[in-house]
């Protein structure tokens, strides 16, 4: 009998790794293939390299799915940056070109008016990036934001006046190798991608390509042609566009992107005083050091939040999203927000220190306090529930309101979906005042 199984194991053993292998040649043929058609010989023409990716690069959509089969010479393509010195909207296209276009840039600017109608059509803003000026006080107030410093000196000449070069955006990019294969086209923000568990993001932005001359013969039928591609949400994966379920860990999670969006509409009337939207923001981040130095943050014996470096800055929250700040900021490895009802009693400890604003949270924690948990931090605790997304939100308002994301994005609880939800702020610039 041992003998028997003994071989039935052996004989499966070796069915695996025959599998095993031929799936490995298989994708290794399928890398070559592309890797090739990104190297095609001189001699062989642009047309036959762009039709042997368009035969590998499926498209499908984040959501219904739907078949693009443009009349005339256009095509999908994408671009992944690193650091982008501003923060991308996701209804704005703009004019991108690695060498200029003379045909491209012209059918640009005598058709300035009609593409923004066109595109307005599907909700999309169009923007020239040569064209972008800013006010001086505008450019000010963005340098302050920027430099988290309300003592900034006045700006000396009207270089801010200048839009950006079309390329701009490609020196930004993560493979800068692949740049000479960047052509021209309407550039769009797609979605970060998250590496090393959030610590790193790259932007992938799409763009469509066109012929110059052939958009200028025929403006309109160009526009309504690659109109239903624009702005559209695709995973690209090794060449390939792709439909991915990623997994959650249930609606709270699900929504935590979504759910800041929602409510983060709120909030941009009050930052329009103070920073630009957009792609216009890049022109100011030109002429500052995006990004300074963090400041160290004190959280007080009554739970004040100071930037002691920014100005001594207080930032204010609510006793409840003051609760769930210092619940994450105790817990620099990160917290599911499945695993949040493990965590429900020392939020409920944290919230009533808040209230009556004594930091004994430690001693509480160390002697077994076990409290009553109360509506509100039961909620917060509940991965169904929205309550947690919010909370989250007006952490990170509580933030951008002072502060350009670059800065703000290091304090405030952020993270992918099923993956930990964190606060990035190296914790050697945690200050804890105690009680004595």
């Amino acid at each position: 009998m041992i003998f028997k199984i003994s071989i039935i194991v052996i004989a499966v053993l070796f069915l695996y790794l025959y599998l095993f292998n031929k799936v490995k040649d298989r994708i290794h043929e399928k890398a070559l293939k592309v890797r090739a058609a990104l190297h095609l010989d001189d001699e062989e023409t642009q047309d036959e390299k762009c039709d042997f990716l368009k035969g590998i690069c499926q498209k499908k959509y984040i959501g219904e799915e739907h078949s693009w089969k443009p009349v005339y010479n256009l095509e999908h393509r994408m671009i992944t940056t690193f650091n982008i010195p501003f923060v991308p909207e996701d209804n704005e296209i703009f004019y991108i070109e690695n060498k200029y276009d003379k045909e491209a840039n012209l059918f640009v600017q005598e058709n300035i008016d009609l593409i923004k109608e066109v595109l307005a059509t599907r909700g999309l803003t169009f923007v020239y990036l040569p064209d972008v000026s800013v006010s001086r006080e505008m450019a000010e107030a963005m340098v302050a934001y920027y430099s988290a410093s309300s003592e900034v000196a006045p700006l000396k000449n009207d270089d801010y006046k200048c839009g950006l070069r079309n390329d701009f955006l490609l020196d930004y990019m993560v493979y800068p190798e692949s740049r000479p294969r960047v052509t021209h086209g309407f550039c769009w923000y797609n979605q970060p991608k998250s590496l090393f568990k959030g610590k790193k993001v790259w932007y992938i932005f799409d763009y469509i390509t066109f012929d110059g001359a052939e958009a200028r013969q025929h403006p309109r039928e160009i526009l309504e042609d690659m109109l239903p591609e624009l702005g559209t949400k695709k995973i690209w994966r090794k060449g390939y566009h792709k439909e991915v379920k990623i997994e959650s860990d249930g609606p709270a999670d699900d929504n935590f992107d979504e759910e800041s969006k929602k409510i983060l509409k709120e909030i941009q009337e009050k930052l329009n005083a103070v920073r630009l939207k957009g792609i216009s923001e890049a022109i100011i981040a030109q002429y500052v050091k995006p990004c300074p130095k963090l400041s160290r943050m004190t959280i007080g014996k009554d739970f004040t939040i100071t930037l002691n470096d920014y100005d001594n800055r207080v930032i204010t929250m609510e006793p409840v999203v003051k609760a769930v700040f210092i619940l994450f900021l105790r817990h620099e490895e990160g917290i599911y927000f499945k695993d949040l009802a493990d965590y429900q009693t020392e939020l409920e400890i944290i919230y009533r220190a808040v209230k009556a604003k004594h930091n004994d949270i430690d001693e509480q924690m160390e002697s077994g306090f076990t409290p009553q948990i109360s509506n509100s931090v039961r909620s917060l605790t509940d991965p169904s529930s929205n309550s947690i997304n919010e909370k989250c939100t007006r952490i990170k308002e509580s933030f951008i309101q002072q502060f350009h994301d670059c800065i703000a994005s290091n304090y405030y609880i952020q993270g992918m979906r099923a993956s930990e939800k964190r606060i990035i702020i190296p914790r050697n610039l945690v200050i804890w005042e105690k009680e004595e």
